[in-house]
């Protein structure tokens, strides 16, 4: 497999985009980038949002599809479309697989 290292480089780094405020389309926080969940078979990427408390620090956590996030806002934030913190806080509760 052969890669065009300059368009990978254009792409976004996980440590970059780890603690970001979430938005949604109506610019409201509902959450910040906690962390990235890989599926082992390699085929989806999971954003682990936490969503709640203050500005969505010490909040829940939750797993967003990956692709459901749009990352080129000009304000700079990820926008989620359609979602809402009180929509995210009843999604199942995140906990990592010890």
């Amino acid at each position: 497999m052969t890669l065009d290292a300059k368009e990978v480089a254009k792409g976004y780094r996980g440590e970059e985009l780890k603690l970001k405020t979430v938005v949604n389309d109506k610019d409201e926080t509902i959450g910040r980038i906690d962390d990235f969940i890989f599926s082992r078979d390699g085929g989806q990427v999971f954003a682990v949002l936490s969503v709640g408390g203050f500005t969505g620090l010490y909040g829940n956590l939750v797993a967003v599809p990956f692709r459901s996030l749009e990352l080129d806002d000009p304000s700079g934030l990820i926008v989620l479309p359609g979602a809402s913190r009180a929509a995210l806080q009843k999604l199942p509760v995140f906990v990592y697989n010890r």
